[in-house]
């Protein structure tokens, strides 16, 4: 992740000059997710480098949501992923003769449903830019190949292996990397399901849980498939009365993912 203003601006202006070779427009569409790989979803990026690219005149105007939205329903609200799991909420318990029954999951389950559906959202949201197409122009020849669209190295490929970074502090995201793809890590909330998957990857089973399995085998709204672009693909099975790996699933320590990553 860029450390500096100096890193940020000229991540950025790479990310500009690739976007515009691919776009070939002024108005530039930069996902959510585009600008989180490269460290640009940072309140630096939006209210130092934005505004300063646009006094310089790469910019002629950005846009974005108004932070404060983030805390409105209404801005998820046109989003059938996120409808589907308020109506799952609303639905968590139904009246029948006078009594609440259970009619889907847990609280804590549709509440992450929730959350994963809002992260999906804001990577999925593009970002308009509008460029100086002559000062954009000027360096479109420079090598940026690094900040190809993910999902255009990835869309319908299979999950063939997960390495889970080795967190012993047990810190709330878990870091994983798919099939080798060491220099693009991905980060998920260590909630039920993540939580269980570094158990997997630590224990090689868990005891038998249909939610886990299914959430991770069959489930389309798994960011897993809804974000990072991966086809539906069976990673677990069960053996007996537990859940094992069907592809390889394992811990990984930092320094082997440097080493990994400098040897590439």
């Amino acid at each position: 992740m860029p450390t500096n203003i100096e890193q940020q601006k000229e991540i950025f202006l790479n990310l500009l000059r690739h976007s515009f070779k691919l776009q070939q427009k002024d108005k530039i569409l930069i996902k959510g997710s585009i600008l989180k790989e490269n460290g640009l979803d940072t309140d630096t990026f939006w209210k130092v480098i934005c505004p300063l690219f646009k006094k310089e005149g790469v910019l002629r105007d950005f846009k974005t949501f108004n932070l404060s939205d983030l805390s409105s329903s209404s801005f998820y609200e046109s989003h059938p992923e996120y409808r589907s799991a308020i109506d799952n909420l609303k639905e968590l318990f139904e009246v029948r003769d006078g009594i609440r029954q259970r009619t889907y999951g847990t609280y804590k389950d549709i509440y992450e449903e929730i959350e994963d559906a809002k992260n999906n959202i804001l990577e999925n949201f593009e970002y308009e830019f509008i460029v100086d197409i002559n000062k954009i122009k000027k360096s479109t020849d420079q090598s940026v190949t690094s900040y190809r669209h993910p999902l255009s190295e990835i869309k319908n490929a299979k999950i063939k292996m997960i390495d889970i970074l080795k967190d012993g502090t047990k810190l709330k995201k878990v870091t994983i990397f798919i099939n080798t793809n060491y220099a693009h890590p991905k980060e998920f909330l260590r909630r039920k399901n993540w939580g269980l998957m570094y158990q997997l990857a630590e224990d090689q089973q868990i005891p038998y849980e249909k939610g886990f399995l299914d959430y991770f085998n069959s489930n389309k709204k798994n960011p897993l498939y809804a974000r990072e672009g991966y086809v539906v693909t069976k990673i677990l099975k069960q053996e007996g009365l537990a859940i094992v790996p069907e592809i390889k699933i394992g811990l990984i320590t930092q320094k082997t993912v440097t080493l990994r990553i400098n040897s590439a």
